[in-house]
C-alpha cells in the first residue's frame, strides 16, 4: 500500500511540473485526452498556444521552453518515429544496456502512452562550425566515416545511390583519431547496433547542441527513423 500511494504522489508532482513547463493557457489534461484519432485537433491546439518551430512529412516540432519541445505525430509515420525515440531513449537495445548510448541521444522527458507525442531535450541548431569547435573534426570527415563503417557493418547497397558515388577514404590517421572520439566511437556504436535510417545519421540537422555539465555537447535531435521504417512507410 505505501508503495501504491508513493507512485501516486510521485505521478501527481510529475504532472503538476510537466504543467508548469507550459505557457499559460495550455492546458495538459485536455491535452492528454485528445487522442490518435484527433491528429488535426491537436496540432490545431498546439497553433494556438505553442510555437512551431519545425515540421516534416510526420510530425510537427513545438517549443515549450528553453529545455523542451514537443514532437507531435501528425500521421502514422509519426507514431512510429516517436515510439523508436522513445524505445532508443528508455529501454534497451537488442538486450544491450543503452547507458553507452544515453549520452549521445536528446533526452525524452515524457511520452503519449500511444505515442502521439513525446516531450525531447531541446537543442540549439548545430553548425559545420560549432562541430568542428566541439570534436576538434571537419563535418565532412566525420560523414565519411560514419559511411565506411556502414558499407563495411552492413554490408547494405540499398544506399548507394544516397551516396551519389562519394568515396569514403580518408587519412588513415584522421580516421584513428576520430574513432578514438568518444562522441564519435559512440555514434559509430549507435549505427552498428541500431536500423536506424543510414541518411539520417549524415544530416546535418538530425543533430543538436545541448549543454551537459556545463559543456557544450552534441547529441542525436532525429533517430526515430528505422531501414524498416522506411520502407514501410516512405516506398
Amino acid at each position: 500500500m505505501d508503495n501504491l500511494i508513493k507512485y501516486y504522489i510521485k505521478n501527481i508532482i510529475k504532472e503538476s511540473f510537466i504543467h508548469e513547463d507550459y505557457p499559460n493557457g495550455f492546458d495538459m489534461d485536455f491535452f492528454k485526452r485528445l487522442t490518435n484519432k484527433s491528429f488535426k485537433k491537436r496540432i490545431e491546439y498546439c497553433d494556438q498556444h505553442l510555437e512551431r518551430i519545425a515540421n516534416g512529412t510526420s510530425r510537427i516540432i513545438y517549443k515549450i521552453n528553453d529545455e523542451k519541445v514537443l514532437k507531435l505525430a501528425w500521421n502514422n509515420k509519426g507514431l512510429f518515429q516517436n515510439e523508436t525515440e522513445y524505445d532508443y531513449n528508455i529501454n534497451n537495445i537488442d538486450n544491450i544496456d543503452n547507458e553507452d548510448i544515453k549520452d549521445i541521444l536528446a533526452k525524452i522527458f515524457d511520452n503519449d502512452i500511444n505515442y502521439g507525442w513525446i516531450e525531447m531535450e531541446f537543442a540549439r541548431e548545430l553548425t559545420p562550425d560549432l562541430f568542428k569547435r566541439i570534436t576538434k573534426f571537419d563535418w565532412d570527415s566525420y560523414v565519411k566515416l560514419m559511411w565506411k563503417y556502414f558499407f563495411t557493418v552492413k554490408k547494405d547497397s540499398s544506399y548507394i545511390s544516397f551516396t551519389k558515388g562519394q568515396a569514403f577514404s580518408q587519412d588513415p590517421k584522421i580516421e584513428k583519431k576520430m574513432s578514438e572520439d568518444d562522441f564519435i566511437s559512440t555514434m559509430i556504436f549507435f549505427l552498428i547496433k541500431t536500423n536506424t535510417f543510414m541518411r539520417d545519421l549524415t544530416k546535418l540537422n538530425s543533430y543538436g547542441v545541448v549543454k551537459r555539465n556545463g559543456q557544450d555537447k552534441i547529441v542525436l535531435i532525429d533517430y526515430g527513423l528505422t531501414s524498416e521504417g522506411f520502407s514501410t512507410y516512405y516506398n
